[in-house]
Order: structure tokens, then sequence, then C-alpha cells
């Protein structure tokens, strides 16, 4: 619950740290270490109708198809097209009141524009940048199989702390399917050997220990989908998630009409993508 979703973090390491030697003074000022992203929750819902009519129409034996239940499926498949779609996207559509997805969040020009209530424009903010990787401009040729391997690792260890690293790689169709030439080539010393052939197929796709889930491929909905030459590297550990533990795909109450013969169902959500430590985010594309 509450009014937004506030995370606090530390940005800077402890100022009064010093090598010293017998009675030498050690500092003890005061300094700013904190800071506070702050994001807005997000709402969204869809609904259907039912008539006496279809209810009558389609009871007993003379039912087509069970049309509660057909219908209460196509709008959960609707919601979920529009989760995966807000989750990639800019948080711009109706008014701003689309959540602020990775579009937003891992930008691929971080140190532009305010996020969480964080000017990212200015050096001060520098800490919640994440970073970017333009392939053609910071590597010197586009995302291919010859590079891939070179580039995910620049990326996965420019954002990496101790054991802190990307946990999961989103990618476009174009980066997936040349991440996954690559991943193949990787990975088949490692193929279990079955009877007298080898299985050259992989049920996941992984390098260096890190999935990549693709995120294109049939578009039954029209909406964008991420862009076939871009791929994001994410550690939840620096960006969240949160859904209201109340209002997540979840049934409201069902509405009657007062003059029709017609009810109204309806489901909901409320949720928010918020995040603390960008450093260890990043985004690869072909500019």
């Amino acid at each position: 619950g509450g009014r937004s979703i506030v995370r606090e973090f530390d940005y800077v390491q402890n100022a009064n740290f010093k090598r010293f030697h017998g009675g030498e003074q050690l500092p003890i000022s005061g300094f700013d270490f904190a800071s506070a992203a702050e994001q807005e929750w997000s709402q969204f819902a869809a609904s259907f109708t039912l008539t006496g009519r279809e209810l009558l129409m389609n009871a007993g034996e003379g039912k087509s198809i069970d049309i509660l239940p057909s219908k209460m499926k196509n709008m959960e498949r609707t919601l979920m097209n529009y989760i995966d779609y807000d989750l990639i996207s800019d948080g711009t559509l109706d008014s701003g009141k689309q959540l602020k997805g990775l579009l937003a969040q891992i930008s691929k020009t971080p140190a532009t524009g305010t996020l969480a209530g964080i000017d990212r424009s200015l050096a001060a903010n520098a800490f919640y940048r994440n970073y970017d990787f333009d392939t053609v401009n910071d590597g010197g040729a586009a995302l291919s199989t010859s590079n891939a391997l070179r580039y995910i690792r620049k990326c996965v260890n420019a954002t990496t702390r101790l054991n802190d690293r990307t946990k999961f790689i989103l990618a476009g169709t174009t980066y997936f399917e040349i991440l996954q030439d690559v991943a193949q080539a990787f990975q088949q010393g490692q193929v279990p050997v079955k009877g007298k052939l080898f299985d050259l197929g992989f049920a996941n796709v992984a390098i260096d220990g890190i999935p990549i889930l693709h995120c294109g491929g049939v578009n039954f909905s029209g909406l964008s989908q991420l862009q076939a030459t871009l791929a994001y590297g994410v550690n939840p550990s620096g960006l969240e998630l949160v859904v209201h533990k109340d209002c997540f795909l979840t049934p409201l109450e069902r509405r009657f009409s007062t003059n029709q013969d017609v009810e109204v169902r309806m489901m909901a959500g409320m949720w928010s993508l918020i995040g603390y430590i960008m450093k260890t985010q990043w985004v690869m594309y072909d500019s």
C-alpha cells in the first residue's frame, strides 16, 4: 500500500575513512550518503459483459461453448499481453498512467531525463544511470555471432559488483537468434549423450550461466514487441517489480445494470517498477 513506492539506498561510500598512525586526528565530518527513488503506482483493468440472453442461449444441451469461462480466459490473455507490453514500455501512454517499463528504467540515454524523482542529467546523480552499450559506436560493429560473446561479457562485467551481477537477459528477435547460435556452439561441449546420438537442442539458452529470454515471436495482440536489435541485462536485486498484494489480476465485484439484463465482470491490477541500483542494469543495442 501507500501513496507511492519509495526505495532508499546509499550511493556513495563513507567519507570518513583514513589510514592513520598513532595519535593522528580521525575524520568525523558529516556527509550525504543516501538518496531515495519514488515511483507512483500504475493501475490497469479489463472487463467483459454477459447478457441474460447469452447465458440462456449457452445453457443446457444446446450450448456450443461455456460462455463465462471462455470470456474469462480471453480477458486474462488480453491482460497478460498488455502486462508484457507495459513491462517493456517507456511509460508514456494514457497521459503517463502506464507502468514505467524497461524502456524508461534502463535507458539508451541514461544521462538524460528524470526517473523516480531523480534527475539523471545532473553529474551528481550519475549513480542512478544504467550502463548502455551501442554495438556500432562503442563496439565497432553491429551484433553478430563473431562478437556477441565479447559484447555480452563486456556488458555483464561492467555491471557486476562482487557476486552481484546480471540474472537474466531479455532479447529482441534478431538479437535472440544471434545469441541462440552463439550459445549453441558455446554449449556443445556440455551436451549429454543419449544412446548413440547427441542431443543438440537446448531447452534454455544461456551464456555464462545467464538465461536469455526471447521477447518476440508470434504477436496475436498487435502490441509492439521488444526492439529486434536490443537486449536488456536485468539484475532484480536493484530493479524491483512491486505488485499490490490485494490487487493484481484480481476479480472485482460484479456489476449489474439497473435497466438492462446485463452483468459486467472486471479484473484489475496495481503495480510499479522501481530501480534503486541502476548501475547493475544494462542495455545493448544497434544504433
